[in-house]
Parts: structure tokens; sequence; C-alpha cells
């Protein structure tokens, strides 16, 4: 690094949302969704997480693939995003019954809601 480069700031890559749909790290998977919650995208090792084949989970509301009061805070949580660059967050989040918990993600990219999941490290006393 030179004299005159500023320090990188990795600080701000936990916050900042994922740009390229067709990436996604293999330990957490991804969904968009229309803004009435149909599901258009699915990352491929969806089955991995919430056992349903990423192509069985396009056109399908994501009220039929998670549990509805995990859904119900999904939606409670939109209501904090403040502009299209910011991101809500839950932690330990029971997305199906007999599923691990889920660490989420959730925010706007143009018209769609991108919901992003892995596995928690945060045991919710299951």
């Amino acid at each position: 690094m030179s004299e005159f480069e500023a320090p990188t700031d990795l600080t701000l890559c936990d916050r900042e949302p994922i740009t390229r749909l067709e990436r996604i790290q293999p330990f957490g998977f991804l969904l968009a969704m229309s803004k009435e919650w149909i599901v258009t995208r699915a990352s491929a090792n969806l089955p991995n997480f919430l056992g349903i084949e990423a192509a069985a989970a396009i056109g399908k509301r994501l009220d039929d693939l998670i549990d509805p009061e995990s859904l119900h805070m999904l939606r409670n949580r939109m209501a904090f995003l403040l502009s299209a660059q910011s991101t809500e967050r839950l932690y330990g989040l029971k997305l199906l019954p007999e599923r691990c918990c889920f660490d989420v993600s959730i925010h706007y990219a143009n018209s769609m809601i991108i919901f992003e999941g892995e596995p928690t490290h945060f045991d919710a006393g299951d």
C-alpha cells in the first residue's frame, strides 16, 4: 500500500447486499421474490437448507415455504427498511419446524425482495 492509499475498511463488507444473484456462498441460500412475496429466483443449494428444490420454489409464495410465524416476523422487519440500501437481519429464526435455525438478511434490490439465510450459530434452545 502506498502512502497515498487509505486502508480498506472491511467492516463494511458485512453490510453490503449481494449484487450478483448468481453468486451465493455455499454456506447459505438465497431467495429473490416479487413484492407480492412470490419466489422468482432460488439458489441451487436450497434443498440443503429448506428441503425443497430450487425449481420447485419458483412461482411459490414464501408462505408456502416457511413457517407462518417466521414469515410474519420477516414482513414486520421489512417495515424498518428505510431505503433501498438498508438491510434488516434476524438471528436464530426457525424457518421450518424440522430444520435448524437460521440467521437471515432481507433487503430490496430494485423491484425484488432478497432473502438470504444461513444456519445460525445461536442455540435457540431446541
